[in-house]
């Protein structure tokens, strides 16, 4: 039987694990994790670099593992297509000040389905701009609050996506609680299972390639 030809990874960091104390060994991965995150790693490495170059960055990150990037990433790209420098660091001094949660979406295909469908970033870049509006619809994010920026690697046999987003403004509600607040981070279960159909069907409809290829 054929397996899924779509499939989904999706962490969350909050503001809170930077402050952690880094004295219980616990801790240190998800101190280091949000730094790495939000751009503020001492050593100036950060998940936007390793995006758009997935170059190798040490320990505790196990999926970065690459030799030789540029033949494996593709740049990175947001809604409005590749970034230039100037959008790099606007976006880096967003991720250094935000309370909100950083997420990390990695979007996976199978073999076969991956390097017929997503050859270049124009393909991914498509992938991402139409789909991602659904499943922050689905847990509650307005997409008009949420900056992301992603990246294709075709390192590994199954070519994968990767996405970072974060909203700009709290804007949801809580019982028993004032005023808004930044999303706690969790998505809910269902919304993650209709996002990777959504994307297979997308990706299999005529219109996706009329748009990547157009």
């Amino acid at each position: 039987m054929q397996g899924p030809n779509v499939i989904l990874r999706l962490r969350y960091y909050r503001a809170s694990d930077a402050e952690l104390d880094r004295s219980k060994e616990k801790n240190r991965l998800k101190i280091n994790n949000r730094k790495y995150y939000s751009s503020n790693m001492k050593d100036g490495s950060d998940y936007l670099n390793y995006i758009e170059d997935g170059i190798k960055v040490g320990t505790g990150f196990d999926y970065l593992d690459y030799m030789n990037s540029h033949e494996h990433a593709t740049g990175v790209f947001n809604k409005n297509g590749l970034m230039n420098e100037n959008d790099k660091s606007e976006v880096r001094k967003l991720l250094r000040k935000t309370k909100s949660c950083i997420w990390d979406m990695v979007i996976s295909f199978s073999e076969m389905f991956g390097k017929d469908k997503v050859k270049t970033y124009q393909d991914a870049y498509e992938i991402v701009k139409n789909n991602l509006p659904l499943i922050l619809k689905e847990n509650g994010i307005d997409e008009d609050n949420v900056v992301w920026f992603a990246g294709l690697h075709k390192n590994t046999d199954n070519r994968h996506i990767h996405i970072s987003f974060f909203e700009l403004e709290p804007r949801c509600r809580r019982a028993n609680k004032k005023g808004e607040l930044f999303h706690q981070g969790k998505f809910r279960h269902i919304s993650l299972e209709n996002f990777k159909v959504a994307v297979e069907e997308y990706m299999s409809d005529n219109k996706y390639f009329f748009e990547s290829y157009r």
